[in-house]
C-alpha cells in the first residue's frame, strides 16, 4: 500500500513555438506512445505525475532549443540560396532594366503582406494606384517574388514539414491512431491538390479586379476574422487536428480565392480559430495551408508565366537579385514577427487595420482621388 514515486527529470520551460503544446499534447491526447502511462506505471502513481513524465518525454522528442535553431537556420540559408538561383534563372540578359521605383515597391509590400492575414492583392494594387507604378514592373516579378516569400515561409516552417513528410502515411481519412505529423501530411497534400483543381474551376469565373470589390473584401475578411477570434475556444493543439479540420480550412482558405481582396491565409486562419484551435495553432495551420496552395498553383501557372517573361521587358539580373532577396529578408522576419506577437496578444489589431483600410479605400473611391479598375 506503499505510494511509489516516479522519479521525473526537470521539464524546461517551453521557449520556442513549436513546444508550446507539448503540456497539451501530454494531458491525454498525445499520437504516438510515450515512455509513460497510466497501465505502465507504477502502482500508486499518480496522474499528475504520468502527465508530468510525458510532458518531459514530448519535450526530449523535440528537441533542444539550439538545435531546432540551428535547423531553422540552415532551412533558411538553403531556401535563400534557391530564391538566389530562381532569381538568376528567371533574368534575362536581354532584359534593359527597369526603373526602381517601380520595383521595391512591389517587393517591400509583397515581403510585408505575403504572411499576414491581409490581402496581398489588395495592398499590390492599392499601392500601384497610389504610387502610379508601371504594372509591367510588377508583372514580370510577381512570379520571382512570390517565389521568395514562399521560400520564406517554408524556411520557417522546414520543421513542421520535415516532421510531416518522415511521418508514416497512416489513413488518409486520419481514423485510428495516426501521430499528428501523419494528418499533416495528408493535409498539405490535400491543401495542394485541391487548389489546383479550384484553380482550374475558377479561373474564368474569377471576377474582374476592382477596388469597391477588393474594399468589400477587406471588410469581410475583418469580419470573419474577428468573430472567429471572439467566438473561437481557443483550446485545442495541433495534437487534436483532423481530417475534418483540414477539409475545413481548405474550403474556408480555397473560397478566399474566388473574391479579389478576401485573403486566403485570413480565411484559413478564421477557420482554424472557429474549429477551437489556439492562436498560435491556428495560425501555423493557415501558414501551412497558405505554403503548399500558393507553391501548387505556381507550379501550375510557371509555363505560362515564363513564356511570358521571355517576351516582356523586366529588371536587369542585379536588379532581380537584389529585390528578390529583399522581399524574402522581409516575409521571413514577417512570419517571425508574426509567431511572436500571436503568442502575445490576439488578432484584434488587423481586424482594426482591415477595417480602417477598407474605409479609406471607400472614401478615396468617393472622392476620385483613385479610380475603381
Amino acid at each position: 500500500g506503499t505510494k511509489v514515486q516516479v522519479p521525473v527529470a526537470p521539464v524546461p520551460a517551453a521557449q520556442d513555438d513549436e513546444i508550446a503544446t507539448a503540456p497539451a499534447q501530454a494531458t491525454g491526447n498525445t499520437d504516438t506512445p510515450t515512455a509513460l502511462d497510466e497501465t505502465h506505471a507504477a502502482p500508486g502513481t499518480t496522474s499528475a505525475e504520468v502527465q508530468v513524465a510525458e510532458a518531459a518525454v514530448v519535450l526530449a522528442r523535440a528537441g533542444s532549443p539550439r538545435r531546432r535553431r540551428i535547423w531553422r537556420f540552415a532551412a533558411a540559408a538553403c531556401a535563400a540560396g534557391c530564391t538566389v538561383l530562381a532569381a538568376l534563372v528567371w533574368s534575362s540578359a536581354s532584359w534593359q532594366g527597369r526603373p526602381w521605383g517601380d520595383l521595391w515597391p512591389v517587393a517591400l509590400m509583397q515581403g510585408l503582406t505575403w504572411n499576414l492575414p491581409v490581402s496581398i492583392h489588395a495592398h499590390l494594387t492599392l499601392t500601384e494606384q497610389l504610387l502610379q507604378l508601371n504594372q509591367g514592373g510588377r508583372t514580370v516579378l510577381l512570379p520571382a517574388i512570390n517565389f521568395a516569400a514562399t521560400a520564406a515561409a517554408f524556411a520557417y516552417l522546414a520543421d513542421d514539414v520535415r516532421r510531416a513528410v518522415r511521418a508514416e502515411a497512416g489513413d488518409p481519412l486520419c481514423r485510428g491512431g495516426v501521430s499528428t505529423d501523419a494528418r499533416l501530411r495528408w493535409f498539405l497534400v490535400l491543401g495542394a491538390g485541391a487548389t489546383v483543381v479550384w484553380t482550374v474551376i475558377t479561373s474564368s469565373l474569377r471576377l474582374p479586379s476592382n477596388l469597391w470589390g477588393i474594399a468589400v473584401g477587406l471588410a469581410v475578411t475583418a469580419i470573419v476574422l474577428g468573430l472567429a477570434q471572439r467566438l473561437g475556444s481557443h483550446r485545442r493543439e495541433m495534437s487534436g487536428f483532423t481530417a475534418r479540420d483540414g477539409a475545413v480550412i481548405c474550403a474556408a482558405g480555397l473560397a478566399a480565392w474566388f473574391l479579389q481582396g478576401l485573403s486566403p491565409m485570413g480565411a484559413a486562419l478564421a477557420a482554424g480559430l472557429a474549429l477551437g484551435f489556439t492562436r498560435l495553432a491556428a495560425l501555423r495551420l493557415a501558414l501551412l495551408f497558405e505554403l503548399v496552395s500558393t507553391l501548387s498553383v505556381q507550379l501550375y501557372f510557371l509555363r505560362d508565366d515564363w513564356s511570358f517573361s521571355r517576351t516582356s521587358a523586366g529588371p536587369t539580373t542585379t536588379q532581380m537579385l537584389v529585390v528578390v532577396l529583399l522581399a524574402f529578408a522581409i516575409s521571413y522576419a514577417t512570419v517571425a514577427w508574426l509567431f511572436w506577437y500571436v503568442r502575445r496578444r490576439s488578432f484584434y489589431p488587423f481586424v482594426i487595420y482591415l477595417l480602417l483600410l477598407a474605409g479609406v479605400v471607400c472614401a478615396a473611391l468617393t472622392t476620385g482621388v483613385i479610380s475603381a479598375t
